[in-house]
């Protein structure tokens, strides 16, 4: 690289140099001084590869948004989500502004109007997809930092999940219509997924090994339905069976000639928005359950149940197809006392024994 001082009339000074590939850039400075200072740290910018483009951080955000887009590779339901997230706040706010007019004080600026719009959570998931994008603005050498990092989030509130007992279960199975069924006693019975579920061929599904295993899930975008991957890498795994799911699906799938196991009852795929009206909502209100679980509290309450048995997190976060444990215990770490409370009153009842033989 080459770089020279140029005097001018103005009686100011401009640094040139010239990049990698011979491009020429410049920069004017009001003395001597400042400009060989901003020439040195250019040719050591250069040297160890640490050199931004100024030109880069010309880019509008919502061209370097296009072109980040296009060359991103997510599952169906992430890729709408963040489209609905970009097109109704991100674009709106820093559509026109050049990449390098994003600072920590405009993202400031921006989490404090969204705060007072929407709940913490997706204040933070907004946050997170503009970190993603202006991360990899870094990588591509259009921004020097990141100007995200270190912007403080509001805090999320813990989400209050329902636990169904057993005898709750037992009643929502008793009122659900004899179709969907078996659907119900298997997210009780394995803490799987409602697009799991719903996409659960019937190739997946071995009863003799009392198992099932999960490939894929069913995605509704804005009303589309498509097959795509597991939520995580370690959401493609086996499941093991209990013996009242094995008899509920060998029942279920007596007379059944569809591909998938879990169907509407004209042997279409399932959407979750017409299950909820007409089944869910209807069989949780029969059984006068207060307050209205979610399906997903079917989910929540088998491990509910795992825990209470004894079984070990690790065990549980194979089965719940979690990334890690420190996931699986974030979630539900708090329902550990309990089994707690349960150890200690056995060993108490066992102790006791041994104090009176003695």
């Amino acid at each position: 690289m080459s770089g020279w001082i140029e005097p001018l009339p103005s009686k100011r000074f401009r640094a040139v140099y010239r990049d990698e590939a011979g491009d020429r850039h410049s920069k004017v400075f009001a003395d001597k001084k400042q400009a060989k200072a901003f020439l040195a740290s250019a040719v050591v910018d250069i040297a160890r590869g640490q050199w931004i483009d100024p030109r880069g951080g010309q880019v509008p955000f919502a061209e370097w948004t296009a072109r980040w887009s296009a060359a991103r590779f997510t599952r169906v339901s992430t890729t709408a989500t963040d489209e609905g997230r970009l097109r109704n706040y991100l674009l709106p706010f820093f559509g026109d502004r050049p990449l390098k007019d994003i600072t920590p004080l405009t993202v400031r600026s921006f989490v404090a109007q969204l705060t007072s719009k929407v709940a913490p959570k997706t204040v933070r998931n907004i946050h997170a997809l503009l970190s993603t994008i202006l991360h990899d603005a870094v990588l591509e050498g259009l921004l020097l930092s990141n100007p995200c990092a270190g912007i403080r989030l509001p805090k999320e509130p813990p989400s209050e999940a329902c636990f169904l007992t057993a005898a709750e279960i037992d009643a929502l199975v008793d009122v659900t219509p004899p179709p969907y069924r078996a659907l119900v006693i298997t997210a009780a019975g394995t803490g799987m997924r409602w697009g799991e579920l719903a996409g659960l061929p019937r190739t997946r599904l071995d009863l003799l090994r009392r198992r099932i295993e999960v490939v894929q899930t069913l995605v509704d975008v804005n009303g589309a339905l498509s097959f795509g991957q597991p939520k995580t890498p370690r959401s493609r795994r086996y499941i093991s069976l209990p013996s009242t799911v094995v008899t509920a699906l060998a029942a279920h799938l007596e007379g059944h000639r569809h591909e998938l196991v879990f169907t509407s009852e004209t042997g279409d795929p399932l959407r979750r928005s017409n299950f909820h009206a007409r089944v869910w909502r209807p069989a949780i209100a029969a059984a006068g359950l207060e307050p209205p679980p979610r399906f997903h509290d079917l989910r929540h309450s088998h491990v509910a149940m795992l825990i209470a048995e004894g079984v070990p997190m690790k065990a549980i976060q194979h089965r719940l197809g979690h990334n890690s444990i420190v996931m699986t215990m974030d979630r539900y770490g708090h329902l550990l006392p309990d089994v707690d409370d349960h150890v200690i009153a056995g060993l108490e009842r066992q102790l006791g024994k041994s104090v009176a033989s003695s």
